[in-house]
Formats: structure tokens, C-alpha cells, sequence
């Protein structure tokens, strides 16, 4: 049923205007006449002049009433579509905090496959490492030594000649594997620890490349440094001096580590031409160049992350943080 409260108010003070007309009428000009009758049997005029506002209050209230009934309506309408749109908002809400839970579910799934990857790429490196250095390096040794019982027992010079080449391309194949086993996995990092290892491939790379290599640990210990974390900042290291040989140009390098607030912190600045970092992690996302994302994947793997800073013909900056 609908309201009409105001319809009925405004015919009631119609008439109660109508009454009081009729009443001041009465006491002001006519008082000989009765009430009643000066209600019902005035002058035409007066009559008109009552019916007008009556009728003016009626419309009032009719109007009104329709236009409080037309606002009712739209606030209904107003408050229906709030309602609605909130639902649609909150199951929106649900769906994408669902989503954002399924992919953080993902990348941490992600990560611990990477985790896993890079051990077992570690574990496979070692492996490698040994059969290369304990198999095929000492396979290669006997070789050398049988071809230099040969040359001592052989009276021909020409003979002589090829067992002396023989043995300078065992040499140098027998480097090579030392190379190629150090480079997957330096049995000293199992062995010794952290520092040495930087240390003694500090000293390794500079006798290389021909660079100025310095190396300071700021008293770093080994028992401080768990072996995944030790692992990952070396391929940090590794990585950052392969690239400064390949690309900076480079005459001097210095290696930092040291530890703060439960990190370790490891910086590797050089003097050399330097590089675009935007550009470098452009080319690194589009696969032309995975040095910088190794590094980075490395630190971030191990719960830390990498900061790189670098400026055209002043040099670059790596700074590793790995939590211990």
C-alpha cells in the first residue's frame, strides 16, 4: 500500500485552514451568524477564495507525496545498485586475492624448483669436476709419463721430435682439464671455504687476464658462511669477473667482502669503460645476454638480492647481499 501521509496532511490543513477562516469570519464581521453556517453558506467569494487553498494545499500534498514517493524510489534503486555493485566488488576481491595467492603459491613453487635446479646443477658440477681431475687428469699423466719413457728409449731424433710435441699438446690438454674442472666447481669451495677460494681465484684471474686484482675480507670467517650461501656468492663473483674480462676493459678490480646486519656483503668495483644497466637488463630479459640475470637469480635464490651500478668510462659496482 502506498504511503500518502503527506497527501492526507495537506488535505487536513486545507481544511483546517478552511475552518479557521470561516472561524475568524465569524468573530471578526459576523458573529451573529452561527459557525457552521458561516462554514458551509458563506459568500461566493469567500467560498472560491477557501476551495483555491484547499485545493492548492491538496496539490502540494499530492505533488509532494509523488515526488517523496519518486525520491523513495531512486534511493531504493541507489541503495540496490550499491548493494550489487559491492557484491560484484568484494567477489572481484576474492577472485584476485585468490589469484595473487595462487601466483605467490607459483613463484614460491618456482623458486624452490630453481632452488633444486641450481643444486643439482652444483652437485653435477662437482662430479664432473672430480672425474675430470681424478679420470681423465690422471689417465692424461699416464700418458705423459709412458710417452716420456718412450722419448728416453727412443734413438731416432725425428722419433724424439713427435714424442716432444706429444707431450707438450699432454701438457697442455692436462691444463685444460684443470682448467675446466676449477671453473665448474674449485674443490678448494668443499674444501677450504669462502675466503680461500676468492682469495686463490682472485690471484688466478688476475695472472690470466692481466688485470689488477685485489682481494680484502674484512675478517670473515668461514664458519659464518653456510655452503649454499657460499656457493652463490662465489658464482657472483665468478660471473662479475668473467664479464669484466670480457667487456670493461678494465686495469684494476677490487673484491670486497664482509658482513653486516646478518648479511654477507659482497661488492666487486672496477675501473673500467662501463655500461648502460637499463640497456644491459634489456638485452639480458631478450636472451642476448644472461650474465646480469645469473647474478641476479643467484642472490635472489639465496634470499639476498643484487644492486648494480655503473657510469659510461667511470667504472661499474656490484653489490651482493646474501642473508646468513
Amino acid at each position: 500500500m502506498k504511503d500518502r501521509r503527506l497527501l492526507w496532511l495537506s488535505i487536513g490543513l486545507g481544511t483546517v485552514f478552511w475552518l479557521c477562516d470561516a472561524a475568524v469570519d465569524v468573530w471578526l464581521f459576523e458573529q451573529q451568524r452561527h459557525f457552521l453556517a458561516e462554514v458551509f453558506t458563506s459568500e461566493p467569494e469567500e467560498v472560491r477564495l477557501r476551495l483555491v487553498v484547499w485545493g492548492l494545499f491538496a496539490v502540494i500534498g499530492y505533488y509532494g507525496q509523488r515526488l517523496i514517493t519518486a525520491l523513495q524510489t531512486a534511493r531504493d534503486e541507489l541503495q540496490q545498485r550499491v548493494q550489487e555493485r559491492t557484491q560484484e566488488l568484494e567477489a572481484t576481491n576474492i577472485a584476485l586475492s585468490e589469484e595473487i595467492a595462487e601466483r605467490k603459491q607459483t613463484e614460491a613453487a618456482l623458486k624452490t624448483m630453481s632452488r633444486t635446479v641450481q643444486a643439482s646443477q652444483e652437485e653435477e658440477r662437482q662430479r664432473i669436476a672430480r672425474e675430470l681431475h681424478d679420470e681423465v687428469g690422471q689417465t692424461l699423466t699416464m700418458i705423459k709419463l709412458n710417452l716420456q719413457l718412450v722419448q728416453d728409449n727412443a734413438p731416432k731424433a725425428e722419433t724424439n721430435a713427435h714424442l716432444q710435441e706429444s707431450l707438450a699438446l699432454t701438457d697442455q690438454t692436462l691444463e685444460k682439464v684443470r682448467d675446466v674442472a676449477l671453473d665448474l666447481r674449485p674443490s678448494m669451495l668443499d674444501d677450504l671455504g669462502l675466503v680461500p677460494t676468492l682469495r686463490w681465484y682472485a690471484d688466478r684471474h688476475a695472472q690470466s687476464s692481466g688485470i689488477a686484482l685485489s682481494f680484502q675480507s674484512d675478517g670473515v670467517t668461514d664458519r659464518d658462511i653456510p655452503p649454499d650461501i657460499a656457493t652463490a656468492c662465489f658464482r657472483v663473483v665468478q660471473e662479475a669477473l668473467t664479464n669484466i674480462a670480457r667487456h670493461a676493459r678494465a686495469h684494476q678490480v677490487r673484491i670486497e667482502l664482509g658482513i653486516h646486519a646478518d648479511s654477507l656483503h659482497c661488492t666487486i668495483q672496477d675501473d673500467g669503460v662501463g655500461f648502460n644497466v637499463t640497456h644491459a637488463r634489456e638485452a639480458a630479459i631478450q636472451g642476448r645476454s644472461i650474465g646480469i640475470l645469473s647474478m641476479q637469480e643467484r642472490a635472489e635464490l639465496a634470499g639476498g638480492g643484487l644492486n648494480i651500478v655503473s657510469i659510461p668510462q667511470e667504472g661499474s659496482e656490484v653489490r651482493a647481499r646474501l642473508p646468513l
